[in-house]
């Protein structure tokens, strides 16, 4: 299987990667081939070599870190054929933890925890259709991508690749010759998709709820007040126009708390 797979899946993705990038919006940061500095930085040291620029990288260390650190950490040989090339090309481009998640997500049935464990291969030895597999990690993804605040940036990018993998893995898991790997380095394609960039909610759950509470006591507040004395007469107006805001205060924290708990149940789905 390695043979006939990993070369061709490690060749689409040096096409989709490109060469030297440093991108200030690009959560990868500076960038060699798709190596980032970080680990570039992680490899040298695990060789006991020093730190040095990744656009220096020899092609034999870029091949080298692809293997271990993606390949490997999908478990790229025990995968079917089309199935590994759509992992491998996950794992570099947003991380073996959540291209697993998509394989998993795709499989059904199991926790998509990111690791692929005996129940993940379990399902993998059950599952009788590649090709609709690889179609479902491909709908898992671009979710996934949507959900991130730079999609609108590089989304045009990321959907050209995500499309042409889909269809080359497909290809290769039914036997047949895919599409020609297509370059997306002008659209953004080859940017890191990290979840660390997935667009959360400009409000949490929690200040979203404290906002109508402090609103409905302060309301609450007011009211009693209103009615302590009949030296409150004159101020019944302006207790009335306060009492008013504290009610739509309460209100806006009330539509925030909700719209919180779907945009983080929303994320949850795809992270």
């Amino acid at each position: 299987m390695v043979a006939a797979t990993y070369p061709a899946a490690y060749r689409r993705l040096r096409t989709y990667e490109g060469g030297n990038d440093d991108d200030p919006q690009d959560p990868g940061g500076r960038t060699s081939r798709g190596i980032i500095q970080r680990v570039y930085d992680g490899y040298r040291a695990n060789k006991g070599l020093p730190k040095r620029d990744v656009w220096l990288a020899d092609e034999a260390e870029v091949a080298e870190i692809y293997r271990r650190q993606y390949w490997d950490a999908v478990r790229g040989d025990q995968l079917p054929a089309g199935v590994d090339m759509f992992v491998f090309d996950g794992a570099v481009n947003s991380g073996p933890k959540q291209s697993i998640k998509w394989l998993q997500r795709g499989l059904g049935g199991i926790v998509a925890d990111g690791v692929i464990g005996e129940a993940t291969m379990a399902a993998l030895r059950a599952n009788h259709d590649n090709d609709l597999l690889i179609g479902n990690m491909a709908d898992q993804r671009m979710a996934f991508l949507r959900a991130l605040k730079t999609f609108p940036r590089f989304g045009r990018g990321w959907t050209r690749r995500v499309n042409n993998v889909c269809a080359a893995a497909q290809a290769l898991a039914t036997g047949s010759i895919g599409p020609a790997p297509v370059v997306v380095l002008a659209d953004g394609g080859h940017q890191k998709a990290t979840v660390d960039d997935v667009a959360r909610p400009p409000v949490s759950v929690e200040q979203g709820a404290g906002v109508a509470t402090g609103g409905g006591i302060a309301s609450g507040t007011l009211d009693q007040l209103s009615r302590v004395s009949d030296q409150l007469a004159p101020f019944q107006y302006t207790f009335k126009v306060i009492q008013v805001l504290c009610l739509v205060i309460a209100l806006v924290g009330v539509g925030f708390t909700i719209y919180a708990l779907f945009k983080r149940r929303q994320t949850a789905a795809v992270i």
